[in-house]
């Protein structure tokens, strides 16, 4: 890294501005259409389910890359 590179440049190849937006950009699970409860969950612990993929057991803050935000 030279003295005029930013940490995001160097270890992303981005400026810093396109980190942010880039990273704005990302849906949590929590915030996405597809993230809905599991009607016969495999553990109570993990009660809700993705539509779109399938997955069970997913965590409220997991992204993917199909996530599609709730429109309020």
């Amino acid at each position: 890294m030279t003295m005029k590179q930013t940490r995001c440049e160097f270890v992303h190849g981005m400026t810093c501005k396109e980190v942010s937006q880039f990273v704005g950009g990302i849906v949590m699970c929590e915030d996405c259409i597809y993230y809905v409860e599991d009607p016969e969950p495999i553990d109570p612990g993990w009660p809700m389910m993705c539509e779109r993929t399938g997955a069970d057991m997913v965590e409220p803050d997991g992204y993917c890359a199909w996530g599609a935000r709730i429109e309020p």
